[in-house]
């Protein structure tokens, strides 16, 4: 697992250098995403801050917290992409990062408490996807590919790995994570930059 944070560590270093080099607005959401991506790789390379779980297995639940703050921006982009108004756009960075604190807590609680906060989060989750499919865009679908396949990804993942029901080791939801990560962080931002959007 460890090997598997440090291969997150390196590609977004690199993507970070790439974003830092080529993308030249004023407000580099796709650098600063691959940033926060790289500190929280390295917090849970180190083991900084895992609980353990009842069957001695760490948790890594400040993903979840950076999570917070990398989905946040990458609603901004969503946002942008889809012609989102200011005003909608403001209650979407609100439930993006609710989306991802209440998932924090539902990752650092076991048993009844993981479950309603689980719900609470899935609840705040459909909410999210409300709006950003609400928006009339030319580029819904191809922004709909990574809410679907990517976004919803984490959830359905987190409630089969150790931080939920453990019907997959961590080993395994870590990698499956670090996929995910690559697609809705790198693969998302260079699809849009080919796209000229």
């Amino acid at each position: 697992m460890e090997t598997i944070f440090l291969t997150g560590m390196v590609v977004f270093v690199l993507s970070s250098l790439y974003f830092l080099t080529t993308q030249r607005k004023t407000f580099n959401t796709a650098f600063i995403v691959s940033f926060v991506t790289i500190v929280s790789y390295t917090i849970m390379w180190e083991g900084r801050f895992a609980e353990v779980s009842t069957a001695s297995v760490p948790i890594f639940w400040t993903r979840w917290v950076f999570y917070a703050i990398s989905c946040t921006l990458l609603t901004v982009e969503i946002s942008r992409i889809l012609g989102i108004e200011q005003k909608k756009l403001v209650q979407l960075l609100y439930l993006t990062a609710l989306v991802m604190l209440i998932g924090a807590l539902a990752s650092y609680y076991t048993g009844m408490l993981m479950i309603i906060f689980y719900v609470l989060s899935t609840f705040v989750f459909i909410l999210l996807l409300q709006g950003f499919l609400s928006a009339s865009s030319e580029h819904k679908a191809a922004v709909s590919k990574y809410l679907f396949l990517g976004w919803t990804g984490f959830a359905v993942i987190f409630l089969i790995s150790p931080e939920g029901f453990a019907v997959i080791d961590n080993t395994i939801a870590a990698a499956i994570f670090l996929v995910l990560d690559l697609f809705t962080k790198i693969m998302f931002y260079v699809e849009f930059k080919k796209k000229g959007v």
